[in-house]
């Protein structure tokens, strides 16, 4: 190609390149948050303030009222004295202010307390461990309103070493259980009745009402905004941690004595299922060994309470499935004075529609099969005696 090819071709708009615009930067990416201020706290998805450092917060307010006054005059002290009027004046609100905040955070913090404060080692405390082995092991701290010999025996079968077997297993009712449900019966549960300090919060509070009701209309909103839902908030927070006393209190109403075959079973058994939980029903398995020459009685007005369990038919045999909500749950349920379990699934069971309604209205199978032998003897004595009178007749 020659010169004046090229010329023509630099010279044609068509075949000219694009240009290349530099954008002028106005702004840096450091400036664009120049304008946002930092903020003093995070804010949760209410829209809550949340400091930066909870823990720190959480310290600080948690720390002794005695340093933090100590604190606030160390700062006074070197802010000077050229304004001290002033800053006296603001430490003195600041002090009210966080006075006020401090009350509100304890309260938070007491009904953490009030929901935590059940004694999860309560259990426990009572634990001796034994130094020798023997072929009898007890059963203690389960939900005996939902176990029976026969949960106990179908456990602890599947854990047992070859050629090893459970001779039977017995629940009492213990001495502590005895005691309680006596007074349960006339009085009821000593957890959920009312106590001395109830009734005196009952009765400030009712104070604290009439004195709120001669205020006027808006100091007396302020008083039922701050007083009563804290009230409420703490008076929920004892009544839950009451109900999760006295279902704790109940695992101690009864205990179980399994009985094995030799001393080798019983410790393969302790080793394999102490501490297991049933399920997850929440309840644990606490095994103890009970020695040769202790023996086991209980009142003769207490004696329907005593079962035992010494085989079972696994045909037959249907788990039952439970929850202790007082060991992992917030949510509590009370069992006290509550239907059992077996009537309750033996009645539902009775309006399935494959059930026959000859099996509950008609008599017993036992007693069907006494009487149809009845009736075939009757009947084959009396062809016996018309063959013999038949010889004498002519």
């Amino acid at each position: 190609m020659d010169n004046k090819g090229l010329e023509e071709i630099s010279k044609n708009p068509l075949l000219a390149p694009n240009k290349r615009k530099k954008a002028n930067k106005t702004r840096t990416v450091k400036d664009l948050f120049n304008d946002v201020g930092p903020e003093a706290s995070f804010k949760d998805k209410r829209g809550r303030p949340w400091f930066k450092n909870p823990r720190a917060y959480v310290k600080q307010k948690l720390a002794p009222k005695t340093e933090r006054i100590d604190d606030d005059h160390s700062q006074s002290s070197d802010d000077g004295g050229s304004n001290s009027d002033s800053s006296r004046s603001r430490d003195s609100e600041s002090k009210t202010s966080s006075d006020s905040d401090d009350g509100n955070e304890v309260d938070f913090f007491e009904d953490i307390e009030d929901l935590q404060g059940a004694d999860w080692y309560e259990l426990t405390k009572d634990s001796v461990p034994t130094s020798q082995s023997t072929h009898r092991l007890a059963l203690l701290h389960f939900d005996w309103d939902n176990a029976k010999p026969e949960t106990i025996y179908m456990v602890l079968e599947s854990f047992l070493p070859a050629r090893g077997h459970i001779e039977k297993v017995t629940i009492y009712p213990s001495e502590f259980g005895i005691k309680r449900m006596a007074e349960e019966a006339i009085h009821g549960p000593p957890e959920l009745r009312p106590s001395e300090s109830d009734t005196e919060c009952n009765d400030n509070e009712n104070n604290n009402n009439n004195n709120r009701n001669n205020l006027t209309e808006d100091n007396s909103t302020m008083a039922v905004d701050v007083d009563e839902k804290s009230g409420w908030r703490k008076a929920s927070a004892k009544l839950r941690r009451r109900i999760r006393e006295y279902q704790l209190a109940r695992l101690k109403y009864f205990y179980a004595i399994i009985e094995f075959d030799s001393v080798e079973t019983a410790e393969a058994i302790y080793e394999a299922c102490d501490g297991l939980e049933y399920e997850s029903s929440g309840s644990r398995l606490d095994l103890r060994f009970v020695d040769n020459d202790q023996t086991f009685e209980v009142p003769a007005e207490y004696a329907h309470l005593v079962s035992e369990c010494r085989e079972i038919n696994k045909a037959k045999y249907n788990p039952l499935r439970f929850e202790t909500s007082a060991l992992h749950s917030t949510r509590i349920g009370i069992t006290w004075d509550k239907t059992p379990a077996e009537r309750t699934n033996w009645l539902r069971d009775q309006f399935r529609s494959d059930v026959d309604p000859k099996t509950t209205l008609t008599e017993h199978r036992d007693e069907m099969e006494i009487t149809e032998l009845k009736r075939k003897r009757f009947i084959a004595n009396r062809i016996k005696l018309m063959s013999a009178l038949s010889h004498f007749i002519v």
